[in-house]
């Protein structure tokens, strides 16, 4: 299970799954604010979101002198709506696509740039029914580094091709997932999981979508399935703040309009462990709601800053193009 356990952690899919212990969570309150109006939290026609964010890396060559470098990429993103075929509900899918080349270095020499491919869908419910997922899917091409101490260029980094699926039961008490690794010819890995434990649940590609649906003014946890451990544990987001603007130093296009991303309110918060090696966290950075029925900027996210493994630089996800749903 090497190649699937690395492959839970890649940090090229925009939102990892970072974990700390497990407890009692309450459930969390969302709201819909991907709409103007956020009181819509039955209605879900008629959605269609478009959301297209560049991506920029800070590299840092460790002292070896292995490095890594990024293209400069592109994210999108995309909200709509579509019928659950078993409950006949209307519900929410969401989609992502990154696109990104990347090269490894060492001892002066340098590869190739390789194209990675990251795509995720994620189908679950309504704000009112707690975004209760449904399924997902995630397929990945992308090369990621090996160790931080190679002993050569062709040993640095490894190629990882697979898809992972997931399918919840009704009642939300299990998870049937399916690891497929396309590199190796290898029949499919099933699993199941129980989803145990209070408070809310999500799956792991809604979640930079989720975090929309919530008041970013304290710390919060909620529960997700953890491919890595193979069971559910608490994700928490913590060091709640308003975002200074001065962080916030470029424009984007928000449906034909140019706006600068400093006269947007935001809220930042941080993505990461508790525990033992908790690794490097996540900061998110998204707008705030301005009026429950005229929510200009639909509490969209705005920035990602994702540090990569080994602490060989960061990726900046900023975003460059809204279409908001027209409601």
């Amino acid at each position: 299970m090497k190649k699937l356990q690395l492959a839970g952690i890649l940090l090229l899919s925009p939102v990892l799954l970072l974990s700390g212990c497990g407890g009692v969570t309450p459930a969390l309150n969302f709201q819909a604010n991907w709409y103007k109006r956020t009181d819509l939290t039955n209605n879900i026609e008629d959605t269609r979101e478009q959301l297209e964010y560049l991506v920029t890396f800070d590299s840092a060559a460790l002292s070896n002198g292995f490095a890594l470098s990024y293209s400069d990429g592109v994210y999108k993103t995309e909200l709509k709506n579509d019928t659950d075929q078993q409950s006949g509900k209307s519900i929410y899918v969401f989609s992502s696509e990154l696109n990104i080349k990347v090269s490894f270095e060492l001892g002066g020499r340098k590869t190739e740039y390789f194209e990675d491919h990251v795509y995720t869908e994620a189908r679950f419910l309504s704000a009112a029914e707690g975004l209760t997922p449904l399924s997902s899917r995630r397929e990945v091409l992308s090369h990621v580094p090996y160790t931080d101490n190679p002993v050569a260029l062709e040993a640095s980094y490894n190629v990882y091709d697979y898809t992972f699926e997931t399918v919840y039961d009704a009642a939300l008490t299990t998870a049937e997932t399916i690891f497929t690794d396309r590199s190796s010819g290898k029949e499919p890995e099933r699993r199941t999981y129980d989803i145990e434990g209070d408070g809310s649940f999500l799956d792991n590609e809604q979640i930079v979508f989720a975090l929309r649906g919530l008041s970013l003014a304290t710390n919060m946890t909620f529960r997700s399935v953890n491919s890595v451990t193979g069971r559910v544990q608490d994700v928490r987001l913590s060091e709640v703040a308003d975002c200074p603007e001065e962080h916030l130093d470029w424009s984007f296009e928000a449906d034909g309009q140019t706006v600068e991303a400093k006269s947007v309110a935001a809220t930042s918060v941080m993505i990461g462990y508790t525990g033992s090696n908790p690794g490097q966290p996540q900061t998110a950075v998204y707008a705030k709601k301005t009026d429950p029925l005229s929510n200009t900027y639909r509490n969209v996210l705005l920035e990602l800053n994702a540090p990569v493994v080994y602490s060989l630089g960061t990726l900046h996800y900023r975003l460059n193009k809204a279409t908001f749903t027209r409601k």
